[in-house]
């Protein structure tokens, strides 16, 4: 009826169907109508197909194939809403379930809503539902960051699932009785825990669970660790412990040798070890030389006096973070000012922010390595938690990119959010030094997660080379026209200048900036960070604001597609009560980036001012009417998804 999840299975679907149940009515109402959506669809898929053969990109021939068929499309969702009127107060029928298994999971209690107690309402989308309190009251689960959370460990689940039954079976909605016979009919299952099994099998429900960017690599692992090959994965980490059981029932007369030979071979699948085998050594292989200093750092905090000056070290820092938070002051959104620097400069710098300054700018002091960075990161990590700039999953990813992983071994720190984007965090953690410029190049993102250089889908066919921020150094931007003009090469002026930081280090860049003091800023109002061998100890722009408003507004255009598919789908409803923020949340980022684009033109204006002065703070001001568009955005977002 129902998986591991509690996702519904077609056989569900059909049963509450055929009983009339008030959650499946609307597509008993659809399933009058199937071959007419199926013959649509297939029109359309068609038609599509027809359009990209013309040369349309993939997104434009779906949307034309669907505005050929709007009309086709409009009847049958009027066909099948008169059906719904028909159906919806049909009486529910009732049904009798034979199961010797009928809960294996928590979540397969869904199934029975609405035969062994009344059908829950739909849930408003501001707090917990009646299928959600079902759960908390009966099951011990939590409700926190507006979602259904699985029991803590100080729950007594099996209790509770006691409980629940014993309440099911005196209102007479269970019942059971058990079977005696003088045959051995028992079919043990025989729970044997795995340390790295448990792992993996975590990992890959996180992979399944994601919801973000880079789909595809979520449908790929999904594809090739299915149920079945993850089973033979976690039999094969097995098989040592199902020989040993082999050897026991032989001793004990309980199945001939050739029966043992048997069970042992069903348990491992030896076909598929090599395989998986092979993947794994490459993985470890992979990341083993960027972990390899983890031991020497693990050795050392186990001692007790490397325990107690970490916590000492941990407890001054806290204080530390904590007062130059206080005197970084407050941004427009109410948020700490210092909580929008990126973790991976607060984690390694105390770092204090000019509370005069629009722009976020101000100093930082490193710390040194070991007790005192890693207790640092830990100090920003729980501030930023318990303020509520992090959730609990981004907290527990601080802890272990930033506070163990990058602290405990070479591994440069990247404050790219493994659980929003798994796959750029991976690829930016664990790349090697050489060719690690050259993959962010390629995605366009550093390790703080904002882009290089301007997004394509910003400048359209416009040349590259004439897009460079107002930011970037002249030095670049002639770089840049010249490559092009001498090889029809058309690069982003940031490209160069991304290589020449990487590859050629400090030395080159503060020869440009001592070249650019006396040149193309001569004459404006220059800063700590203008200055040569000074950007050790400056902190830049924060940019938080600027990269949760990308985030946001990537995302809520997916969530903004899916619900156009919903509705042409007759889905809506389900869309909107799933997703109740999702229309709301485009709406607030579509007219913010309406905006925003006005407010590049008008830099696009001030750029071409020829006074350097006058350019720099005509510039200035719009970059700063630009991250506040954006900052209130994200706020007006953050209010809506909590009210």
């Amino acid at each position: 009826m129902s998986n591991q999840q509690g996702d519904y299975t077609d056989a569900l679907h059909k049963l509450r169907q055929l009983t009339n149940h008030p959650d499946s009515l609307r597509l008993k109402a659809q399933s009058y109508f199937r071959k007419e959506q199926d013959a649509i669809k297939a029109d359309r898929d068609a038609r599509q197909a027809g359009y990209q053969a013309q040369g349309k990109s993939q997104h434009a021939a779906a949307e034309l194939a669907s505005k050929d068929l709007e009309e086709r499309q409009s009847a049958l969702n009027k066909k099948i809403e008169a059906k719904y009127e028909q159906v919806k107060d049909e009486p529910m029928k009732n049904a009798v379930f034979l199961s010797a298994t009928p809960f294996p999971y928590h979540k397969n209690l869904d199934y029975a809503n609405g035969y062994l107690w009344p059908a829950w309402k739909a849930g408003s989308g501001y707090g917990p539902s009646e299928r959600d309190g079902f759960y908390i009251d009966n099951l011990g689960y939590n409700w926190r960051y507006h979602r259904l959370e699985t029991p803590s460990a100080e729950v007594n689940q099996d209790f509770m699932e006691r409980e629940l039954n014993r309440k099911l079976v005196e209102s007479g909605a269970v019942s059971g009785r058990s079977l005696k016979l003088d045959k051995d009919y028992s079919r043990d299952f025989v729970e044997l825990e795995s340390g790295v099994g448990r792992k993996i099998d975590a990992a890959l429900n996180a992979i399944h669970d994601w919801q973000g960017p880079y789909d595809m690599l979520r449908q790929f692992v999904d594809k090739y660790f299915d149920y079945h090959a993850r089973n033979r994965l976690l039999e094969n980490l097995k098989a040592r412990d199902a020989v040993e059981r082999a050897k026991k029932h032989l001793a004990l007369g309980r199945m001939p040798e050739k029966d043992a030979a048997l069970y042992v071979k069903n348990t491992m699948n030896f076909e598929t070890k090599g395989k998986w085998g092979r993947q794994l050594g490459a993985m470890y292989t992979f990341a083993g030389p960027a972990l390899f200093d983890a031991r020497r750092m693990a050795q050392s905090l186990r001692s007790p006096r490397g325990a107690a000056l970490m916590a000492a070290q941990f407890a001054a820092m806290y204080g530390l973070y904590g007062a130059m938070k206080g005197m970084s002051g407050t941004d427009d959104d109410g948020m700490a000012r210092l909580n929008k620097v990126p973790l991976s400069q607060t984690g390694r710098f105390l770092t204090l922010l000019d509370p005069d300054n629009p722009d976020g700018k101000g100093y930082k002091f490193p710390v040194g390595f070991g007790y005192q960075r890693i207790a640092l990161t830990l100090a920003a990590a729980l501030h930023r938690y318990a303020d509520g700039v992090d959730d609990g999953k981004t907290f527990g990813s601080n802890i272990v990119k930033d506070g163990l992983l990058s602290n405990f071994s070479p591994v440069e720190p990247t404050d790219v959010d493994p659980t929003k984007d798994l796959s750029a965090w991976a690829m930016q953690q664990f790349a090697p030094s050489a060719m690690k410029p050259l993959l962010q190049l390629a995605m366009n993102q550093n390790a703080q997660g904002s882009p290089i250089h301007k997004p394509d889908e910003w400048t359209g066919s416009k040349l590259h080379f004439a897009e460079g921020y107002p930011g970037t150094s002249a030095l670049f931007k002639n770089a840049a026209k010249e490559l092009h003009d001498a090889t029809g090469v058309d690069v982003y002026p940031e490209t160069l200048q991304y290589l020449m930081r990487s590859y050629g280090g400090n030395g080159p860049m503060e020869a440009i900036r001592a070249m650019q003091l006396m040149g193309e800023k001569a004459g404006t109002e220059l800063t700590p960070g203008d200055m040569p061998f000074a950007q050790s100890f400056v902190s830049k722009v924060m940019n938080q604001d600027t990269t949760d408003f990308r985030q946001n507004y990537g995302d809520l255009q997916k969530l903004g597609a899916e619900r156009k598919y919903a509705e042409e789908n007759g889905l809506l409803d389900r869309f909107d009560a799933a997703n109740p923020n999702a229309a709301h949340g485009l709406a607030i980022y579509d007219s913010a980036n309406t905006t925003i684009k006005a407010l590049y033109k008008e830099r696009k204006t001030a750029e071409a001012l020829e006074d350097a002065a006058q350019k720099q703070q005509a510039v200035r001001d719009l970059n700063r009417r630009i991250r506040s568009v954006q900052m209130m955005a994200n706020k007006s977002y953050r209010e809506a998804q909590t009210q």
